[in-house]
This record gives C-alpha cells, structure tokens and sequence, in this order.
C-alpha cells in the first residue's frame, strides 16, 4: 500500500510543480492519500526558527486587520491542557477577539503557523458556525499561507486534521474557493 500512496502522491506533486499551484483542493486530496495509505503520523512538530520573517509578515498582517498579537506562557490560561500533555500553540479570546495569543516558547516556525491558523479564523465565512469545522477552514489556509512562504508544515496539518477533525474534511472541499480568497489576502503581506 505504501507504494500505491508514494505513486499517489508523485502525481500530485508533478501536477502541482507543473501548474505552479498548491491549493486547498491539493491539501485535500493529500490528507485523504495519507489516510487511505496508512501514513498519518501523530504529533509531527514543526521545528526551526529560519522562518521568522515569516512571522513578522505575519504579525503585520494581523495588526493591519485590527488584531493585536500577544505572545504569552499558555500553560497558565491551560493548565488542564497541559497537565494532560497537550499544548496550547495559540488561541483567540472570545472575550477579546481582536487578541491573538502564540505560546512564548515556540520556535519561530511554530509560531508562523500557529499565527497564519489564527488568522484564518479572521476570514472564515460567518455561515461556518462550526467549532471543529472552522479548525479545518483555518489549518487549511494556515498550510497553504506557509506553504506559500517555503515552510512546509504539511505533515503537521494532516495529523492535526485528520487525528482531531477527520469528521470535517468536507470544509477543504466545500469551502475551497473561500479558503484559497483567505490565503491570498494574507499572502498580500507576505514578502516572497
């Protein structure tokens, strides 16, 4: 099966390399390969800090939104979270929504795309009203925001999406065309 899954995923990437593009219907049809095939691997981290320049573009574009970015010890909003073990990377405020918060101790690279995920919750369409659905919309741009920028945090994304959120991968299909409007709004700001 791995072969099949490698051929799979050849083709996607000839097709991609040959068109120039990767977008939410490419993202789409990798996490459903890596699901068929066997190949999610949990807790894939995103390591490294050559990306910073990637998140000031970030943080720009967040501010030139009307958020404000605040990076901050998490485990003291979460600690039943991190008792547990997991961790926290980022989150809106509900009782601030122009407040984007980023664990302090993330690398730079985590932070970029924790950070472009934040930010597609700013452009996910009011009718997606779905907790666990807008994760899906916002990963989505996130991958391809970063993507964009060289960071490729693909395999991240597929295990978050298909460990936590496997019910909502229509939203990649569905909302393709808002995804994608997402991504080039904040690649607006994005130097290449």
């Amino acid at each position: 099966m791995r072969r099949a899954a490698i051929i799979s995923m050849l083709l996607l990437s000839t097709a991609c390399a040959s068109s120039g593009r990767f977008d939410s219907l490419t993202l789409s049809s990798l996490v459903q390969i890596h699901a068929a095939h066997g190949l999610i691997r949990p807790e894939h981290r995103v390591e490294g800090s050559e990306y910073l320049g990637l998140l000031q573009d970030l943080v720009a574009h967040a501010r030139a939104t009307g958020h404000r970015v605040v990076a901050a010890d998490l485990c003291e909003k979460f600690a039943d979270d991190c008792a547990a073990g997991d961790v926290v990377w980022g989150f809106h405020d509900d009782e601030d929504p122009d407040t984007i918060w980023l664990e302090r101790t993330a690398n730079a690279n985590m932070m970029a795309y924790t950070l472009a995920h934040e930010l597609g919750h700013h452009y996910q369409p009011a009718a997606l009203n779905q907790r666990e659905a807008n994760q899906v919309f916002a990963d989505a741009v996130a991958v391809l925001v970063c993507r964009g920028a060289g960071l490729d945090v693909t395999s991240s994304s597929i295990a978050y999406l298909y460990g936590q959120h496997a019910r909502d991968l229509w939203v990649l299909q569905y909302y393709r065309a808002e995804i994608d409007a997402a991504v080039a709004a904040i690649n607006k700001d994005v130097r290449r």
